[in-house]
């Protein structure tokens, strides 16, 4: 009796291993694509879907020229180069956008090796006007940690603000 009762419980499990062992890939595992598949929260239990990555900047700073006074579009030309930098990985120009430099080094946590920006558009852009001119700017997409491999969307506030020279340059990022 012993003998038969072990005997089934071997042949079933030797059964149900057969059975779910298959070829689908697991998440987060590179398929046969030359793009890596990551995490992505986007259920409402919080389980994390596979998902490709593609980093860049998917809408036109400009096309949001209807909202920046006429003789200030430079602030959306600005806008563009920052967020073209923290996709391409150009820390020369990811410095070069700050008004000040060392708010590039206050701020760097937005630039990193291990991280991935795609820009999807801008929700709202607000003019200030006051002791300085600013506009705060805030833009919309999803940042890549490739350390972890997480995928979080992001809006980030880009507060451009001019010089009393004229120019215009990021005063911080929030």
């Amino acid at each position: 009796m012993k003998k038969s009762y072990t005997l089934i419980v071997m042949i079933t499990v030797l059964l149900l291993m057969g059975a779910c062992g298959n070829d689908a890939p697991e998440a987060g595992k590179i398929q046969n694509s030359e793009e890596p598949v990551y995490k992505q929260n986007t259920e409402a239990d919080g389980q994390q879907q596979p998902t490709a990555f593609q980093a860049g900047l998917d809408f036109d700073p400009k096309s949001y020229a209807d909202q920046v006074a006429e003789n200030e579009q430079t602030v959306l030309e600005v806008l563009e180069k920052h967020l073209t930098a923290l996709v391409e990985h150009d820390y020369e120009a990811f410095k070069a956008g700050f008004g000040e430099e060392k708010m590039a080094d206050i701020l760097g946590f937005y630039y990193g090796d291990n991280l991935q920006y795609r820009f999807t558009g801008i929700d709202s852009i607000e003019t200030f006007k006051g002791s300085y001119h600013q506009y705060q700017i805030y833009v919309l997409g999803e940042q890549l940690d490739s350390n972890t491999g997480d995928i979080k969307e992001v809006k980030l506030m880009y507060a451009i603000r001019q010089s009393k020279q004229g120019d215009w340059s990021i005063y911080t990022i929030d």
